[in-house]
């Protein structure tokens, strides 16, 4: 969809600016964030884009500390950024359930 509202405001198609480099941010931006949530490549794209800021006192090494950072997050959260929140959320949900559901068990068990 991108390419066809591209080629209409240049008049002009060439492949430069589609190099593989841009690509392969375009995915990292995805998967970092979260590819099954609506505002993960939005947060992947604010951490792929603000990163080299916050590490820019490392110098050289930014990019090496982002590509172990992306490997550690697929090996614990295959799901991205939001996956983590989703996870937790869901623990929260289920403990605030069955504690509910004890509270409710032990008010009927105290019943006449």
């Amino acid at each position: 969809m991108a390419g066809t509202l591209y080629a209409p405001l240049t008049q002009y198609i060439d492949p430069v600016p589609f190099n593989l480099s841009l690509s392969l941010d375009l995915l990292m931006m995805v998967i970092v964030g979260g590819a099954g949530f609506f505002f993960g490549p939005f947060l992947g794209a604010m951490i792929a884009v603000l990163l080299p800021e916050w590490l820019r006192f490392t110098q050289g090494y930014y990019l090496m500390l982002y590509a172990i950072a992306v490997i550690l997050l697929l090996i614990y959260s295959p799901t991205g950024i939001l996956g983590i929140l989703d996870r937790v959320l869901a623990e929260r949900r289920t403990k605030i359930a069955s504690a509910l559901r004890a509270v409710a068990k032990s008010k009927l068990e105290t019943a006449p």
